[in-house]
């Protein structure tokens, strides 16, 4: 048995450390251990001291017993961003992770609750969005 907390899920650390967009240097930097030991965290070889799990969980700004869930099996989202150019890697990563957690939000809320269908309204815009111009858009906003 590994020393440290119990429960410990490695994933859910790195999930949280590049949702919050820090490397492992930085967050062994801001939690006081090594970068191998963020690593061995991560990878589950070992488990935080309980000293350390509060740190991290001040440090991230996240409960302790959100390192102790497992995660939720997802199928892979398809992501687009506006601009390749303009959204580094980070970025992209960061905001990655945050929607992986709005839906595993999303996961949980729908074993309650009965969501309404999405309905888009009919624009008529034919098969090529290219094809629109800023006065339409103007026009399909106020129509909605």
């Amino acid at each position: 048995m590994k020393a440290g907390t119990p429960g410990f899920n490695g994933l859910r650390l790195r999930e949280a450390r590049e949702a919050r967009g820090l490397t492992a240097v930085a967050l062994a930097d801001l939690i006081g251990v090594t970068r191998g030991a963020v690593s061995q965290y991560e990878t589950d070889r070992q488990s935080p001291a309980p000293q350390t799990m509060s740190q991290i969980s001040r440090t991230l700004n996240l409960p302790v017993h959100f390192f102790l869930r497992p995660l939720v099996p997802k199928e892979p989202a398809m992501r687009f961003w506006r601009c390749m150019n303009s959204a580094t890697k980070a970025a992209r990563v960061r905001a990655g992770r945050r929607h992986d957690w709005l839906r595993e939000i999303v996961f949980f809320l729908r074993r309650y609750i009965n969501f309404p269908l999405v309905s888009f309204p009919a624009l008529g815009i034919g098969d090529d969005p290219t094809r629109i111009d800023e006065s339409q858009i103007e026009e399909f906003a106020v129509e909605s």
